[in-house]
């Protein structure tokens, strides 16, 4: 059974003067149940929880244990490129209220502890909880839950499963009794029975929650029985962003990708200390089961190369939902955002598949372009998908 994270949090007592209802100020260290700084009034809130051990993913079991943390040296978990943080509690939970949509970074800082992870597709009142497993340098989602409209997204692990009852339970810090009648489960495609899935299988089920059960309509099964999980290399070039943490062991964003490194990556034309947001990269590395790509070599692109070069290092490509379109834009130059880029067209954009005053909030696109920065691009092409 696993053992919430036990921190020893020393409290420091802050007076605030509140300068009235819808005061724009507020306190720059938030209080453990509430982050502040950067909040979006009507975004997500993440629920955590935070376990310490080996990883479950590589040792197929989870195996946690408490961590101690000397008196004053408060967990802190943060939203990389906001200042909302907040102090995990001393039984190992945290929220964040208010955050932005989007990809998100949750950075876990304290007790020894410098990690980073991926939360995906977060969107406006999105209700979000997870179970955060870190050891070492490193941090892994075990459990993630995204509640939208109604409708629930649960990812994690098999705790249990009763056939008889067409049920699985997953998750053991959260358990969540996944009732599968009528459900469709499949693995690469391949059709399946509750008889197929095992325990310590990692699923991904969606449907409606109903009190401590969900009724899934579809359960995707994404342990590979008895053969390894294949590594897809992947090469990246762009400009970093987002760079955290401490050498050798780091993170940043390249292109809306995060990269981690670790003692086995290999650092050319630029030690691992003289990375800085800004600096042009090609980063080579096996593309994780979160997202992420693990580095096995990391590139520091030289100033004096020509400008073709330079072009397509800020080269980029992003899918995605549009928002932020306003209704009956100019055309052919407008802005609207897909995730949590901001994307502008101008009279040099291609639009495939629909029209400049076709693309409108809710559609699917494709967007090819230059980044101009860290959150957004200039588009050359825009595909309707």
């Amino acid at each position: 059974m696993r053992k919430l994270l036990t921190i020893i949090v020393v409290a420091l007592t802050v007076s605030v003067t509140a300068c009235g209802k819808g005061d724009s100020e507020s306190p720059l260290v938030p209080s453990a149940s509430t982050a502040s700084g950067g909040a979006i009034a009507g975004g997500a809130s993440i629920s955590g929880t935070v376990v310490s051990g080996a990883s479950s993913a590589s040792l197929g079991v989870p195996i946690e244990s408490p961590l101690a943390a000397p008196r004053g040296s408060p967990l802190v978990v943060s939203i990389v490129g906001t200042s909302m943080s907040v102090n995990v509690d001393s039984t190992g939970r945290f929220t964040l209220t208010n955050v932005p949509a989007g990809d998100l970074i949750l950075a876990f800082v304290g007790n020894g502890i410098d990690a980073r992870v991926m939360i995906r597709g977060v969107s406006d009142h999105d209700q979000i909880r997870i179970t955060v497993n870190v050891h070492g340098g490193s941090a892994e989602l075990d459990e993630n839950e995204h509640e939208r409209a109604g409708q629930t997204e649960l990812e994690g692990r098999v705790a249990s499963k009763n056939c008889t009852a067409n049920q699985i339970t997953v998750g053991t810090m959260t358990p969540t009794v996944v009732n599968l009648m009528g459900a469709r489960i499949r693995h690469d495609g391949n059709t399946l029975t509750c008889a197929d899935i095992q325990v310590n299988d990692r699923v991904e089920v969606h449907g409606i929650r109903n009190g401590s059960t969900i009724n899934a309509t579809d359960v995707n099964v994404k342990t590979d029985h008895g053969v390894p999980p294949v590594q897809h290399e992947v090469e990246l070039k762009g400009t970093i962003s987002l760079l955290a943490g401490a050498c050798p062991s780091v993170t940043f964003t390249v292109s809306s990708t995060m990269v981690t490194t670790n003692a086995a990556t290999k650092f050319d034309e630029s030690a691992c200390t003289a990375l800085h947001n800004g600096d042009a990269v090609e980063v080579k590395g096996t593309k994780q089961t979160d997202g992420r790509v693990l580095a096995s070599r990391v590139e520091k692109e030289n100033d004096d190369e020509d400008d073709n070069e330079d072009d397509e290092k800020d080269e980029a490509e992003i899918r995605g939902i549009v928002t932020g379109a306003a209704s009956g834009h100019a055309c052919p130059a407008f802005t609207f955002t897909v995730g949590s880029t901001s994307v502008t067209t101008s009279a040099r954009t291609k639009f495939e598949h629909t029209t400049c005053a076709g693309v409108i909030n809710g559609i699917s696109v494709k967007v090819e372009g230059t980044r101009t920065s860290p959150t957004a691009i200039a588009a050359s092409e825009v595909e309707k998908r």
